[in-house]
């Protein structure tokens, strides 16, 4: 996994965008589990699906892995 600022910097750049409300990870332990899970909020009126995918998409352009949830 990259650095958590990467992660970071993509999903906060989302929310800054509008493109979601908010989103959580167990980054802390992903380095031990070796799984990265992000769960995010759409924002409103988004599509859960649509907005999971464009997560997926903009953390996979910096080679990031991780299992993204839409709540």
């Amino acid at each position: 996994m990259r650095s958590w600022g990467d992660v970071n910097r993509v999903m906060n750049g989302m929310v800054r965008e509008g493109r979601i409300a908010s989103f959580r990870s167990n980054a802390a332990e992903a380095r031990q589990t070796g799984t990265l899970e992000i769960a995010i909020t759409p924002a409103d009126g988004g599509d859960k699906e649509a907005a999971r995918r464009e997560a997926l998409r903009e953390l996979a352009r910096l080679g990031i892995t991780a299992q993204v949830h839409a709540e």
